[in-house]
């Protein structure tokens, strides 16, 4: 995975699902953190301030910025490196996008409802007139944080929203193409160049793990020229980003070949030991990587 660009996850928060901390409000461990992130390989740190995962507490906009803020600050008067900041709300994308010294130190804006409010795009094509920060657009049903788990969500979820689509799998793919399409289309009509635009399929976001490891033949339709994304102009490549890191859906996978081992044990070619969520990520990322994505959002860059 030559060319793959790692955003590497910086979480400010004590209930994130994989690494939140008690530590999250801790100016010196934040940083270290960060700096430990940076020599691993990472191509630009993802900033977040909000848990998104399901039950998440919601934080209210001011908490939120307030934490973000306190560590922006402190981080880029000592570093000049990539950030991308994960927000949903479009008061921080407000508050960053207004205040210069922020706005200049920003590369990405992650955004897990996939800028389904029109402002934060009014908002970029106002204040991002070198159009340099890049969009990554989340798909998802159910909510933000999910209504479901992973475990939860039905066999037919898309199906029941496609009842025209042949099966499961193609009524995820024609949602997905559906939600991508209306947002390059609101892009379209603020001015932003598609250049600019990352589609992330929202891994853990109305999936199941059928929906996760069947995402993985749909990408390469994502950037076919027959589909609605691709009727835009000539030469247009959507950039895509898998945010597989940790997810619920590879522990039903790491729980599903422990079983296997368990059968197994004397067949060590057949059955790897030491399985872990991040062999786990680093492997499933392999397989999106060899269909087209590029950009991965990781815990560990080696994954």
């Amino acid at each position: 995975m030559k060319s793959a660009r790692y955003l590497a996850i910086l979480n400010i928060t004590p209930d994130s699902f994989s690494d939140g901390s008690k530590n999250f409000l801790d100016l010196g461990w934040l940083l270290d953190k960060a700096e430990k992130l940076m020599e691993s390989g990472a191509y630009a740190l993802d900033v977040g301030a909000e848990s998104t995962r399901p039950d998440a507490e919601p934080v209210s906009a001011i908490e939120e910025y307030q934490r973000l803020e306190n560590f922006l600050k402190n981080f880029c008067s000592k570093y000049d490196f990539p950030l991308s900041i994960d927000t949903r709300k479009y008061e921080i994308m407000e508050a960053l996008l207004s205040e210069p010294f922020f706005r200049e130190k920003i590369s990405f804006l992650n955004d897990v409802e996939g800028f389904t409010d029109e402002r934060k795009l009014e908002l970029i094509s106002k204040y991002d007139k070198e159009q340099k920060i890049k969009l990554i657009a989340m798909h998802s049903k159910g909510g933000v944080p999910p209504s479901l788990k992973a475990l939860e969500v039905p066999e037919d979820y898309y199906l029941s929203d496609y009842p025209q689509a042949k099966n499961e799998k193609a009524a995820f793919e024609m949602h997905l193409i559906d939600f991508f399409s209306r947002f390059l289309d609101l892009c379209e009509n603020y001015g932003i160049d598609l250049a600019r635009v990352i589609l992330d399929p929202g891994l853990g976001f109305g999936k199941n793990y059928n929906h996760s490891y069947d995402l993985i033949e749909i990408l390469p339709k994502l950037k076919n020229a027959e589909n609605k994304i691709m009727r835009r102009s000539r030469g247009f490549n959507p950039e895509i980003l898998i945010g597989a890191s940790r997810k619920s859906f590879l522990g039903i996978a790491l729980n599903a070949e422990n079983e296997v081992r368990e059968q197994c044990e004397s067949n060590s070619t057949f059955v790897e030991r030491n399985m872990d969520l991040d062999l786990l990520t680093q492997r499933y990322n392999e397989l999106c990587y060899e269909a087209g994505a590029r950009y991965f959002r990781v815990h560990k860059c080696s994954a």
